[in-house]
């Protein structure tokens, strides 16, 4: 179903449209010299171009802060931030969980674990909030540490299929172990994604 365009997304097209570069380079295309003598008007075209780009520059600058006053978000931008608040409510709610999480432990080396679990879970929970933030600043230094970590976690990966392949050389682990090991790091780099 093709929705019809009001008259103000047709005025916010006109008005944020490029700016003379047609224009321009028309004007620019015509001959400096004509039948052995300069072309007639020349740079008086250039000039009327030049001030019909200046014009159509000062003009967007006016109107389109104007048109675009009051205008709804696109249903994307609304579903994006309902998808950015599910996952930041979500990730509160497991941080919150894990904090009232009352671990009854058998001895202090298995207390002493579950903290560290916790801790480790938790930290991954509250980076899930930085990347949800509605700061612009948090959201690009989460996205910055995020991208760091895959590059990071992608090269611990290759390490370990290089070392994984080498054992396998020196015939110190069989081709099952190998097919499976290599089965799990393959998963884990799936995982990651692609890394730029």
């Amino acid at each position: 179903m093709t929705q019809v365009p009001t008259a103000r997304s047709c005025w916010l097209l006109t008005v944020g449209g490029v700016r003379g570069a047609v224009t321009l380079a028309g004007v620019m295309s015509v001959p400096m010299l004509m039948g052995g003598g300069a072309f007639p008007e020349r740079d008086l075209l250039i000039f009327i171009a030049a001030g019909v780009i200046l014009l159509s520059l000062i003009a967007a600058c006016i109107a389109l802060p104007l048109l675009l006053r009051g205008i709804e978000a696109s249903p994307d931008d609304k579903r994006r931030n309902e998808v950015r608040d599910a996952w930041r409510k979500t990730a509160e709610a497991a941080i919150h969980a894990l904090e009232t999480e009352e671990v009854n432990p058998q001895d202090a080396a298995q207390s002493a674990l579950a903290a560290e679990l916790k801790a480790r879970i938790m930290s991954e929970y509250r980076h899930q909030l930085e990347v949800f933030n509605d700061s612009a600043e948090a959201q690009a230094l989460a996205f910055q540490m995020d991208l760091l970590e895959r590059r990071l976690r992608l090269k611990a990966l290759r390490a370990q299929r290089l070392e994984l392949y080498s054992l396998s050389r020196h015939h110190q682990i069989g081709d099952d172990v190998l097919r499976e090991v290599l089965g799990e790091l393959d998963l884990s780099e799936a995982k990651l994604g692609v890394v730029k």
